[in-house]
């Protein structure tokens, strides 16, 4: 059996925000996890960990969701 690492992550939403015909949309940030840290063997498992923490309320806008991850 594999020892388990310890990876830091978080997770932030990045919506777009039209600002009309002329001007460019814009992205606003928003971080709906806040740092913080996980174990699992592999960044695989970490990223299958994390995903199933991100709240219901994002599951159709997965696409704007950013999950930031790095180990310890």
């Amino acid at each position: 059996m594999e020892k388990q690492k310890l990876f830091q992550f978080a997770v932030i939403y990045h919506e777009k925000v039209d600002r009309g015909q002329n001007k460019k949309d814009e992205i606003k940030s928003k971080l709906i996890i806040q740092p913080d840290t996980v174990l699992a063997i592999d960044e695989k498992v970490a990223l299958l960990q994390i995903a199933k923490k991100i709240p219901d309320s994002y599951a159709d806008k997965l696409q704007d969701v950013e999950i930031l991850l790095r180990p310890f």
